[in-house]
């Protein structure tokens, strides 16, 4: 389908930027057969030009050397829609130099990951048979191909329509070559068409575009392949079959939305565009478009735009069993809310091939994405990143299915997203020094509504000394009015904008932020330290803050001040669950409290741990070495106690509330650290990424004390310490390379803990 849809017309461009030269795999053979019958067919000139396309505006047609140049006119301001985030259609010279490349062959990460991860598996599972009638018929291998009359809807009909089109003359060409062989003697033409690539775009500008592409390569080949003889001057046809409109709605009745008909096909391929419902908005979708998608499909409202091809994609099969479908996606696809139209898929049909995690350069940015091909569920042979498996889960997951793990009460009230402040009520540390100076009108110190604050960055890089101003969560204004600087410093700062908010509660409360998690705060009170991760991190790390800090909502927290529970959850075993049940921003995994956690079964319920148990001390020991081992990287004391001297040489903090002395004490030494030339290096991240030795070690201890503490409890999953072995190099959340010697026993240890956990979750939901 339309790879730009509902006013996002942007694949061009980026399929432009991302193209590379092919692998030598990919390149054209330029010999022919010499029975084929080609005194009908033009042949391409050495130097040939390309006739004016009028609905394009193509002029100065140039022709020189090793490539061919369509000039075409750069297109109006006026012609792109305004509301066509990321369109960028300006620099079309470049494009139609990449499309027309001779050796480029306009073959991007784009297409090589969509097509050889994507359409092969569609192409060659169906059309296995072609081979065979070739061999057993001669002749009915050709008929397939030529038969598939139906074609491919592409979700990308420009520049990917060009390697597509190559794609299935090459696979023609395999059963016009063998036909040619002497003891055969066929001279069989090609007879695949542009005209069965079918496509929806909605900017008529690219839907134009993409005829010319898809043209192009199909004289490209018929060229290379030696398929045309004679001079003459290629005419580009018009190609109908690219339509110019709505991929997921049918607005053609406004006060009646219906999803948009796609056209029969044989295939659908491509990679709808990815965008998360909470930038609909943002980048151009209008509240009645919105609204019209809500009420025409039953999918989960929070769920990623590209669900709705996969939906259609699924009704489409459902209509025409013997069509298949592959669809590229980002990794979220397989988790929340988005895993709802997998699921489907599974229910009426099945997942045969899939990609869960597939490395992509998209705009220089390294990107994971998924790749799922599905079908009406005929296909017996299915393979997972390009392994056997017997089945594939919604989860994108080989031999169990996680998804159907459930939330265990006993985790309950434990993980908590953070404050959301939505607005600029954060402060340095300076002038939350003044704040806390202050006086005020009543008898209450500032330090009431002044609090560190607490976010991604100084959990997994160095903690800043920053600070919030925070009024709670029901604080009437007359009350926070009584905290005249801090209450002067939102009134200023917050409430401009706040009350502008199309929300009216937010509008309204300007002075108290957006979301303030009461039940986190219940949660952490009284508490002199609990346990955060972030929200997204490369490495998924988990930190003790101080019970005063304020967490921000990118910091998910953890209403604990155990050592255990600290250990169960930076163990490998959690881990794992939390890679497979969550999902991945860019590169960056996801962890979400009620798919990660509320369905992770610890070796004992939270509140029910036997804390006179060996196995549980030695959790809680492991731990403790861990993290004392950390901090003591992080901060030497033979850096940090000079830069405190030098803090407390020049300022003793007399004029700060004693209570909150000490804090904002260590708060400049924090800050004065965090710029150091060399303690700024020291992060965790930078420290997971390096994972030296002694790092190692520890997390092998602590994934040792885990195992054996799952043994204990769960003697049926056979749980042994020597599964920590493949961990040790990497963690789990970092894949081995496929030659290291622990590459297949690694697969084979993370698949037997997702079971057994899947298999504890599930009983422990049957005996609550």
């Amino acid at each position: 389908m339309g790879r730009s849809v509902a006013r996002f017309p942007y694949f061009l461009d980026q399929a432009d930027r991302n193209r590379c030269p092919v692998d030598d795999q990919h390149r054209r053979s330029t010999q022919g057969s010499d029975a084929c019958d080609t005194s009908k067919t033009p042949r391409l000139a050495e130097n040939f030009t390309v006739l004016k396309v009028d609905a394009l505006h193509a002029e100065n047609i140039l022709a020189a050397g090793e490539q061919v140049i369509i000039a075409v006119a750069p297109v109006p301001d006026h012609r792109l829609e305004p509301r066509s985030a990321g369109a960028k259609f300006y620099d079309i010279h470049n494009f139609s130099r990449a499309v027309l490349n001779r050796n480029l062959h306009t073959f991007g990460h784009l297409g090589d990951v969509k097509f050889q991860h994507g359409l092969f598996p569609l192409f060659m599972q169906k059309i296995s048979t072609l081979h065979n009638h070739v061999f057993s018929e001669q002749v009915g291998g050709h008929q397939t191909v030529q038969n598939l009359h139906h074609g491919f809807i592409g979700t990308s009909p420009g520049v990917q329509g060009l390697s597509d089109i190559q794609q299935l003359l090459d696979l023609e060409k395999e059963v016009v070559t063998f036909a040619a062989r002497p003891e055969i003697g066929l001279g069989l033409f090609p007879q695949v068409r542009p005209t069965q690539l079918h496509g929806i775009e909605i900017n008529p500008y690219a839907a134009e575009l993409a005829q010319v592409v898809i043209w192009i390569g199909y004289l490209q080949w018929m060229r290379d392949n030696g398929f045309i003889e004679g001079v003459r001057t290629p005419i580009l046809e018009p190609l109908q079959t690219i339509e110019c409109r709505d991929a997921i709605l049918d607005l053609s009745d406004p006060d009646e939305p219906k999803s948009a008909s796609w056209p029969e096909a044989d295939f659908i391929i491509g990679n709808p565009p990815f965008l998360g419902s909470k930038v609909f908005r943002q980048q151009g979708l209008e509240d009645s478009y919105i609204k019209a998608m809500f009420s025409t499909f039953d999918i989960p409202n929070p769920s990623d735009l590209c669900c709705y091809w996969f939906e259609l994609a699924r009704r489409a099969i459902e209509l025409k069993p013997d069509t298949r479908a592959g669809l590229l996606a980002t990794q979220g696809i397989r988790g929340g809310a988005n895993r709802t139209v997998l699921r489907r898929i599974k229910e009426s049909g099945d997942i045969f091939s899939a990609w869960g995690d597939r490395h992509w350069i998209l705009d220089g940015a390294a990107v994971h994405v998924s790749i799922v091909a599905f079908d009406s569920g005929v296909e017996t042979v299915r393979r997972l990143d390009g392994c056997s498996v017997s089945q594939i889960g919604p989860t994108l997951a080989a031999g169990f299915d996680s998804s159907h793990a459930v939330t265990l009460p006993e985790n309950g009230q434990v993980a908590f997203m953070g404050d959301t402040k939505g607005g600029a009520y954060d402060i340095e540390w300076e002038e939350a020094r003044e704040l806390l100076a202050s006086p005020n009108p009543h008898d209450r110190q500032n330090s009431d509504v002044v609090r560190p604050r607490i976010n991604g960055f100084d959990v997994n890089k160095r903690a800043r000394g920053e600070y919030i101003v925070d009024f709670g969560c029901e604080l009437p204004l007359r009350e926070a009015a009584n905290y005249e600087a801090a209450f002067r410093l939102v009134e200023q700062r917050v409430k401009p904008k706040r009350i502008m908010n199309r929300r009216a509660a937010y509008a309204e409360r300007w002075w108290i932020h957006v979301e303030p998690r009461p039940a986190l705060r219940r949660a952490v009170s009284g508490l002199p330290r609990y346990l955060v991760t972030t929200r997204h991190a490369k490495h998924r790390m988990f930190r003790w803050v101080s019970g005063r800090a304020l967490p921000d909502s990118a910091v998910i927290v953890f209403a604990r001040s155990d050592d255990y529970l600290f250990g169960v959850l930076h163990s490998s075993i959690h881990e794992h669950w939390a890679l497979k049940q969550g999902t991945q921003l860019e590169t960056r995994p996801r962890y979400t409290p009620t798919t990660c956690f509320e369905t992770f079964p610890l070796p004992w319920a939270p509140g029910q741990e036997p804390t006179d148990d060996p196995l549980y001390q030695a959790i809680g020991d492991a731990a403790r070495e861990l993290n004392e081992q950390r901090e003591r990287w992080l901060n030497p004391p033979e850096w940090i106690e000079p830069i405190a001297r030098s803090v407390d040489a020049e300022d003793d903090f007399s004029d700060v509330p004693e209570d909150a002395r000490e804090l904002i004490r260590q708060s400049a030494i924090m800050a004065r650290a965090a710029k150091d030339k060399n303690l700024k290096k020291r992060t965790l991240t930078n420290l997971y990424n390096e994972r030296p030795t002694w790092l190692r070690l520890a997390h092998e201890r602590l994934d040792r004390a885990v195992l054996a503490a799952y043994a204990a409890v769960d003697p049926e999953g056979e749980w042994s310490q020597d599964w920590s072995d493949v961990w040790i190099d990497t963690g789990a959340g970092q894949p081995l390379p496929e030659d290291h010697d622990l590459y297949q026993r690694r697969r084979e240890v993370d698949q037997l803990v997702l079971a057994n956990l899947l298999r504890m979750n599930l009983a422990r939901t049957d005996t609550a």
